[in-house]
């Protein structure tokens, strides 16, 4: 009897790092999903970083989005980020580049944004891709420097009624 306990406790404690480094998402959720991540080279060209998914869209109900991310170690080229849902990119846009941080230092610098998408639209633009179908988020980024630089960011996608 002692020893499937010591067996149970060896395996819990050998998956625990595992286990944590794999939290940082949740998801795919019924309304709501979240991610989070952090690195040590800050991509250079077009790249999604990001992802989070709500199981199905629904009629009659709105995406919200909100998104962060803060380089650091000497981030001083603008950085860029752009949110799709399903592929296609989501309001507000600016241009194709998304949320803009032009005034980065070398200390760093940091860019966020709130977008959003009515279902009901995107499913009228585009059928058969956003109403009954698994929702994607994403979240990509674009540096004009050289990358490279330590980072952190974060997603939230909740699915609401209008």
């Amino acid at each position: 009897m002692k020893y499937p306990i010591v067996l149970l406790s060896l395996i819990t404690f050998t998956l625990l790092p595992a286990l944590r480094a794999s939290a940082d998402f949740t998801g795919p959720g019924k309304n709501a999903a979240y991610a989070s991540a952090e690195g040590s080279s800050f991509p250079f060209s077009e790249t999604t970083i990001l992802a989070a998914s709500i199981e199905k869209g629904k009629a009659g109900r709105v995406l919200d989005i909100s998104s962060n991310i803060e380089v650091t170690n000497g981030a001083s080229d603008p950085i860029s980020m752009l949110v799709f849902v399903n592929g296609f990119p989501v309001a507000p846009t600016n241009h194709n580049f998304g949320a803009w941080a032009g005034a980065c230092t070398t200390l760093g610098c940091s860019v966020g944004g709130n977008w959003w998408l009515d279902l009901d639209a995107a499913e009228a633009a585009h059928s058969g891709v956003f109403i009954g179908q698994p929702l994607v988020v994403t979240v990509d980024t674009y540096q004009n420097g050289p990358g490279g630089q330590s980072y952190t960011s974060t997603l939230a996608v909740k699915m609401i009624k209008k």
